[in-house]
């Protein structure tokens, strides 16, 4: 099952974007306080220009359907798993696609492969056009597409179960 949400298209001239800064996504608890409707992260959140849900069985809970939230901006895409009613949610993946995003590392679009292996070292591995980067031993990784020898794509996966 797919909802679709917020289906609008703003201005051209405006530029959608999360209100919060990317390092503050990636470094994100999004786990809800007990005296708190939603995280502080996704409180702080823009409305993005449009919302996909899909609602997804749970594996280790027979009969909890969990939602996973598809979030689009301009220039970035956002996926957070939410597990069932509880207040507990996760980013399985976080994609960039235009320069308005930075890490704290000074990590963005544009930035040449010699930049990109300044700041992160030497990758993983290697396929094609894109450069894959071990972030930790559960399977997190980033994942640097180039372009002409520039980043044209930046992608986070996280592990997830």
């Amino acid at each position: 099952l797919v909802a679709f949400v917020n289906k609008t298209t703003p201005p051209q001239a405006v530029v959608v974007t999360p209100n919060v800064s990317l390092q503050a996504l990636l470094d994100a608890n999004l786990n809800t306080p007990p005296d708190m409707e939603r995280s502080p992260v996704l409180e702080k959140l823009a409305p993005p220009l449009f919302e996909q849900r899909i609602f997804y069985p749970n594996h280790h809970i027979p009969g909890q359907i969990d939602t996973i939230r598809v979030l689009h901006y301009d220039g970035l895409e956002l996926v957070i798993y939410e597990v069932g009613h509880s207040n507990k949610a996760f980013i399985i993946y976080l994609k960039v696609t235009l320069p308005y995003y930075e890490t704290a590392k000074g990590l963005r679009i544009g930035k040449t492969r010699a930049e990109v292996e300044t700041i992160l070292g030497t990758p993983n591995a290697t396929k094609n056009y894109t450069s894959i980067y071990d972030l930790s031993d559960a399977g997190d990784r980033l994942l640097v597409t180039y372009q002409e020898n520039r980043v044209m794509k930046l992608e986070w996966q996280f592990y997830w179960d």
